[in-house]
């Protein structure tokens, strides 16, 4: 046997013996419990701490925002879709530890125009149905079907 077909094999053994060894160490387990699957992993995921809270929670301190959003569209959203997680902030309800959204950021996160999205959902083109306007100016924030006093008008790009 050619001796550089002799090396590659040994090389090829010596990865061989390599991955055993990193796959022995590295598994998890639990791994092959439920398949591909850790065993563990949902018991791990059950045992994290909860930073979701109910909508209900929001509304104790939140009521008039929360019957604006029971009043719109977005009544089945919850408040965290746009706050993020609330456990803290209801442990120590300040400003810095909820997400405070960005008006026009958020908004078009989904309602921008979007032909994957069902046509039946509400879309707009952020230039032509609002202008340099911001969101707010014109809607109500939790119940965006709901106009501001003085522009009940439906042009907003003016």
């Amino acid at each position: 046997m050619p001796p550089q077909l002799s090396r590659l094999m040994i090389a090829f053994g010596l990865l061989v013996v390599l991955f055993i060894v990193v796959r022995w160490v590295a598994q998890p387990d639990s791994f092959y419990q439920y398949g591909h699957y850790r065993g563990k992993a949902l018991s791990e995921l059950a045992s994290a701490p909860v930073k979701f809270i109910p909508r209900a929670t929001c509304a104790e301190c939140h009521e008039d925002q929360a019957k604006q959003n029971a009043a719109g569209p977005h009544v089945h959203i919850s408040c965290q879709s746009c706050h993020g997680p609330g456990s803290d902030h209801v442990d120590n309800p300040t400003a810095e530890n909820i997400i405070l959204p960005v008006v026009g950021q958020t908004c078009v996160r989904c309602h921008a125009q979007n032909a994957a999205r069902p046509a039946s959902f509400p879309q707009i083109d952020v230039k032509d149905h609002a202008g340099k306007k911001q969101c707010t100016d014109c809607h109500v924030t939790h119940n965006p079907q709901e106009f501001r006093e003085e522009d009940k008008k439906a042009d907003h790009a003016e």
